[in-house]
């Protein structure tokens, strides 16, 4: 006498269409979210870039305030976390003659645009032309 709760051979596991659609599933799973961690990591390397321009803009906006030197005319270069950046001023006159308003662009070598635009005001009275 056979057994009711023991499964006969032709219940026994899964067909190889059932293995086959289990594994298109899985599959397809996979390369999406292959694609989703690909983007997040992409905006992350985004975020990095940004951070570091807008460190490098500062520090930059930092030395043009402490400085009593000449008010760069062309672009600077400076190196922060093994990245090359060019940071370009632009000068505008504010009201006040002894203030101007100045307007940062950093870049990463290599790149097209602006990672970072600061802008703040620099104390010209007494400087070097």
């Amino acid at each position: 006498m056979t057994d009711p709760r023991r499964p006969t051979d032709a219940n026994a596991g899964f067909t190889v269409i059932e293995a086959l659609i289990a594994m298109t599933i899985l599959a397809l799973s996979a390369v999406t979210l292959i694609g989703v961690s690909e983007a997040q990591v992409g905006r992350i390397d985004g975020l990095e870039t940004r951070a570091i321009a807008l460190w490098v803009g500062e520090n930059a906006l930092a030395d043009l305030a402490v400085s009593n030197g000449p008010i760069p005319e062309e672009p600077q270069t400076a190196s922060m976390l093994g990245r090359d950046w060019e940071v370009r001023y632009v000068f505008s006159q504010t009201e006040d003659p002894d203030l101007a308003a100045v307007t940062l662009s950093v870049v990463e070598a290599g790149t097209a645009g602006p990672a970072s635009v600061l802008t703040g005001f620099l104390d010209v009275a007494g400087r070097e032309p």
